[in-house]
């Protein structure tokens, strides 16, 4: 069972399964040894993360239920046992992909010349990469020598492709050997249309033909053997779409470098559904662009659209409408998997499943993760109905043919294409909590929902900012930053229709904290800049201090009047933000500074400017010397 695993980032150190029994060179033990082989660029199996993470923790589960003393105390009904009682183990080893073809080689030739007690049965699962040939691979086992050919699964396959290989294989042709547990390819996005098409007819734009853009993403264009899956996926779509009804408006097929200016295109043809067929980290590129370009169709579709590491990576809110693919749904398992006459084997249903699989890894398992076991479970149960100890590759491709099997992932019977019968996809949407939970839940978490049939999708996709205030955890007057929620400072507020607070604009203040909104600028007041906490007054206006008990800006019960701007009784005499011209000082610029007098025998300015002392008659009173010392 290979499983081949491309290089990722570091992750968490996963639990280590329980070791079978090791077996010896007699055969006067109880068991055998089904070897799994796993294939990584690393050797470290803990620097994996996404879904090569999630298979290799799925192979892991499965060692951990297989080997189990506990499960086979609890349920041995579930667990693999030969005609003769031999209970049958499963071992998991670790390759570098270096050495992942002599790995093949050599097993296949321990399975064929070597004693099988020893060797243990080596079975293949692999290359487990979506819907990869594996063309390197079996052309190198090829030619091993003997009758023997590998068993090998595949992920999500193609059917047309699928047939054609098992119906022109010769019996020395490795891929005769190839099996898959995974989706047809070819079907991945026509069930998702066909929602689309549903939620259409049922809406206020039936009466018109829905316009669709499709674009698949390539590392490097010049090389399509990297991405045929997504080009057959999206092909496959553009096909049925036409003939769905769809009006096809524009294709593209796109590296990378190119991503924003091929959304900037989408959004200027406005199309009503995109359609995208890329990897994962290119989906997150695309949610994240066409958040930054304000692109948003009414519906989109992708195929890693769905996946945890798409919302974990884009966040919940970015995530939520946004529709795609999923070879595996918990709860549409058939409905003849885990009654009496055909129990679930080795976990209780999907139920038992996840929660295993939660309470070994933390989080719940992804259609990846279901589908690498499913391939496990098929082929220990091909050994199991082989009903050999040292069973040939023909052996255990007729016991898979001749097998039905009730599995949480569904009944696992394969067809002469080798293909299950019951492979198909399913359509999911990434949809918001329901309101019952807190706006901070709903923030944080969203959920996947299938959507079967008379089901119909969210629709249409708001846009990217109302997404996010649908579920926004603070409330007005309050944003979200790495602590919560805090209030938004003066000179700002943040309204219902907004994430961020925002600077006061010209003509607006707000002295508050935590305000939904700006208030309009008081006459007198000077509110020419934006994010103006208190406002200075205008030319010729003095602002008075506010009394103790506090008088709004804007004057006595709200109202927009002068409030505590006055205008000064002198024009000339105030420049404005409380600053008196010339020799006028004190409240409203009303006195002179010392040196300076005005007309009139007072010690206040009345009507009047103030003018220096050296300008004054000789002949001046003692009365007006007494002003120009500003007594």
């Amino acid at each position: 069972l290979l499983l081949a695993v491309p290089k990722t980032v570091s992750g968490q150190a996963p639990p280590v399964p329980p070791e079978p029994p090791v077996t010896t060179t007699t055969d006067n033990h109880d068991w055998i040894v089904v070897t799994i082989g796993i294939a990584l660029q690393e050797e470290q199996p803990n620097q994996l993360q996404g879904e090569d993470l999630d298979r290799y923790e799925g192979l892991q589960m499965l060692q951990m239920f297989v080997n189990s003393e506990a499960q086979a105390q609890a349920d041995e009904q579930n667990l693999f046992f030969l005609p003769n009682g031999k209970r049958i183990f499963m071992k998991l080893e670790v390759r570098n992909v270096t050495g992942m073809l002599g790995s093949m080689v050599r097993l296949q030739l321990m399975s064929a010349y070597e004693d099988m007690d020893r060797a243990g049965v080596p079975l293949f699962i692999g290359p487990f990469a979506e819907y990869m040939e594996g063309k390197e691979v079996m052309s190198a086992v090829s030619g091993v020598l003997g009758s023997q050919k590998p068993m090998m699964f595949t992920g999500d396959f193609s059917l047309e492709k699928q047939t054609a290989r098992v119906s022109s294989a010769s019996p020395l042709d490795p891929f005769r050997n190839v099996f898959t547990v995974g989706m047809d390819i070819d079907q991945t996005m026509v069930d998702g249309l066909s929602s689309i098409l549903a939620a259409w007819g049922n809406s206020t734009e039936k009466y018109r033909q829905p316009s669709m853009v499709v674009a698949v993403g390539c590392a490097n264009i010049a090389d399509m053997e990297e991405c045929q899956r997504e080009f057959r996926m999206c092909n496959q779509a553009i096909l049925r779409g036409n003939d769905m009804g769809f009006n096809m408006i524009q294709r593209h097929l796109f590296e990378d470098t190119s991503l924003p200016d091929v959304l900037q295109k989408m959004k200027i043809l406005g199309p009503d559904v995109f359609v995208a067929c890329v990897s994962r980290d290119k989906a997150v590129n695309i949610a994240v662009t066409a958040r930054a370009l304000s692109f948003t169709p009414k519906f989109m579709i992708m195929t890693q659209g769905t996946s945890e590491y798409f919302t974990n990576a884009v966040g919940a809110s970015n995530a939520n409408y946004v529709m795609g693919p999923s070879s595996w749904d918990e709860n549409s398992v058939p409905e003849d998997a885990g009654t009496t006459s055909c129990p679930n084997r080795i976990f209780a249903g999907a139920s038992g499943f996840i929660s295993g699989y939660q309470r070994l890894f933390g989080r719940k398992p992804t259609s990846y993760a279901a589908s690498v076991v499913a391939a496990g479970l098929a082929l220990l149960g091909a050994v199991e109905q082989a009903g050999k100890s040292n069973p040939t590759s023909e052996d255990i491709k007729q016991g898979l043919l001749n097998m039905t099997m009730c599995t949480f992932y569904r009944t696992l019977k394969f067809g002469p294409q080798q293909t299950l019968e019951d492979a198909k996809a399913y359509t999911t949407q990434v949809q918001p909590l329901h309101e019952s939970h807190s706006q901070a839940e709903r923030y944080a978490n969203s959920v996947v929902k299938t959507i079967k049939t008379g089901d119909l999708p969210l629709f249409p996709m708001p846009t990217w900012q109302e997404k996010a205030l649908e579920v926004y955890p603070c409330e007005v007057g309050y944003y979200l930053n790495v602590s919560g929620c805090a209030q938004c400072p003066a000179g700002t507020a943040r309204p219902s229709v907004e994430l961020y607070c925002a600077d006061c604009e010209v003509g607006y203040f707000n002295e508050k904290t935590g305000q939904s909104s700006c208030l309009n600028c008081p006459k007198g007041a000077s509110c020419r800049t934006v994010g103006v906490v208190t406002p200075p007054s205008e030319a010729d206006y003095y602002r008075l201090p506010l009394p103790k008990k506090g008088l709004p800006l804007t004057g006595r019960s709200g109202l927009t009047h002068t409030g505590p701007y006055y205008k000064v009784c002198h024009a000339f005499t105030c420049a404005g933000d409380n600053v008196c011209i010339g020799g006028n000082a004190g409240v409203m610029c009303k006195k002179c500074k010392p040196g300076y007098y005005t007309k009139g025998m007072t010690l206040k300015v009345k009507n009047g400017i103030c003018q220096p002392c050296n300008n004054v008659n000789l002949i001046a009173s003692a009365v007006m010397v007494v002003v120009c010392y500003g007594l």
